[in-house]
């Protein structure tokens, strides 16, 4: 097993054992995958080791071939199997889960860590840390030609720390280099950009995969791309040993950015402080949290069609509105249950028990914001540039939006000739993608200004929004 990259495959050959039964060994084969690991042994664990479907497996030891001790964590267990591997057939016994700790045997009760570092592709583009740079001399001639050109590396390698109150702890961005040097044939260097989590106290890890998650989904709204790191390490916190953490991250994707200028917004260009976004952020995500992952799992996905992306990406509007809305309604509770006596006593006697219920049900939210109060509160959250920008030429939220909504939810045949379909519903999507991500961006402080010169940037995010502005304006889009 090379080096331990969460985006692509590895597998290495082991010898595997319970922690109470450390006489009692298997060989197998580690196999990760992006979306899982798999223990394949070619025998059995032991008595201790009960291969009942679904049974969980706190932890289990091993050596890979290479020498370094893996822990795996939370496997369960498959039904045995036959195991072919030697001289007779024997019982063997199947791990699979989506963790492993490389570099440490550690005991369930003691694994905690004082600090976890991620490495994420992208992250140094979107820092615009001054971590290499690039000079030109020019020969002082009439060609103006260029006489040298030579680079710079940054020492020490630029960071900046915030504290998080909410969490208790700093989150540190640092962008750093490193250079492949052979003789006088070849010189390369190569960037990095890395997340350090720090609490207070020494955390689990669930901890500090729980606020990597909330970090790199404020880095993914503000890039335009996702934020997954490809490289994770702890120091556990009883030893100070370093290990990595081999885990799956499933349908989590690294940002595949080459090229600075790609960001719909980097960090200096957001023209407020980080620490500023990023405490905001954290102080908001426990109320925001549901609508953020929705979004970004629409965000993220390459294949989109346009009926599902535009439910998805309006819920996810919905959600950001009940989060941040006021929930009082149209009218004080008081006042609304008086008005909900009186309709429910108003219904006829005769009428069909279901049907009552279903009546009643529904007076129960009745004063609730309705979907389109809700959105037209949310347009109004915008500058009147950015709506017009975004929404529609007019800088109003056009009603097609919910009708659309509301006939592909309750397939009202009345709204048929009103919704959007074809072209104009793809349109309609990037103009969403786009709105959500500025509605967070506003949330946490990013000021109009800088907004308005995102949009105007040669990012795939601007982009789709400039083109769904062309074809508005060929007619093709509302």
């Amino acid at each position: 097993m090379g080096p331990l990259d969460l985006t692509k495959p590895h597998e290495s050959l082991g010898e595997w054992f319970l922690p109470d039964s450390p006489d009692r060994r298997a060989a197998g084969f580690l196999k990760y995958s992006p979306d899982h690991i798999d223990v394949e042994l070619t025998g059995t664990l032991g008595a201790t080791f009960d291969p009942v479907r679904g049974k969980r497996v706190a932890r289990v030891f091993g050596y890979l071939r290479d020498g370094r001790l893996v822990t795996l964590v939370d496997h369960f267990a498959r039904p045995a199997h036959i195991s072919l591997f030697g001289d007779r057939p024997t019982r063997a016994d199947d791990l699979f889960g989506s963790r492993a700790i490389v570099g440490a045997h550690i005991a369930e009760s003691e694994e905690q860590y004082t600090e976890i570092r991620c490495r994420v592709p992208g992250l140094a583009l979107w820092l615009a840390l001054p971590t290499v740079t690039q000079r030109m001399a020019t020969s002082g001639g009439s060609d103006g030609g260029i006489a040298s050109l030579s680079y710079s590396l940054a020492i020490p390698t630029p960071e900046i720390e915030v504290t998080i109150d909410a969490i208790d702890a700093s989150v540190k961005f640092s962008s750093t280099w490193s250079v492949d040097h052979k003789a006088e044939t070849a010189l390369s260097a190569t960037t990095a950009g890395w997340i350090v989590l720090r609490p207070r106290v020494p955390q689990g890890f669930d901890w500090f995969l729980t606020n990597l998650v909330i970090t790199t989904e404020f880095l993914a709204i503000a890039s335009g791309s996702p934020m997954a790191p490809d490289l994770i390490i702890g120091t556990v916190a009883q030893s100070a040993e370093e290990v990595h953490q081999l885990i799956a991250l499933n349908e989590a994707r690294c940002c595949p950015y080459e090229d600075r200028e790609a960001c719909f917004m980097r960090r200096d260009t957001m023209r407020t402080p980080l620490e500023v976004s990023l405490t905001k952020w954290f102080s908001l995500y426990p109320s925001i949290e549901t609508p953020v992952k929705l979004a970004l799992s629409v965000f993220g996905v390459s294949q989109r069609f346009n009926h599902s992306e535009f439910l998805f990406l309006m819920q996810a509007v919905e959600g950001l509105s009940r989060a941040t809305e006021s929930d009082k309604g149209y009218l004080e509770a008081d006042a609304y249950a008086r008005i909900r006596r009186t309709l429910v006593t108003a219904i006829p006697a005769e009428v069909d028990k279901r049907l009552r219920e279903k009546l009643t049900s529904q007076l129960s939210f009745g004063n609730e914001l309705s979907l389109q109060d809700r959105l037209y509160a949310l347009a109004d959250r915008l500058p009147r540039s950015l709506r017009v920008e975004i929404l529609a030429s007019d800088g109003k939220l056009p009603r097609s939006w919910v009708f659309t909504r509301n006939y592909l939810s309750h397939w009202n045949v009345e709204l048929r000739e009103r919704i959007l379909d074809g072209a104009e519903l793809f349109y309609v999507n990037a103009r969403l993608r786009v709105w959500i991500r500025v509605l967070y961006l506003l949330l946490v402080g990013v000021p109009e200004r800088a907004i308005v010169s995102a949009l105007r940037h040669p990012s795939r995010v601007s982009q789709d929004l400039q083109g769904a502005n062309i074809a508005r304006v060929a007619g093709l889009g509302r």
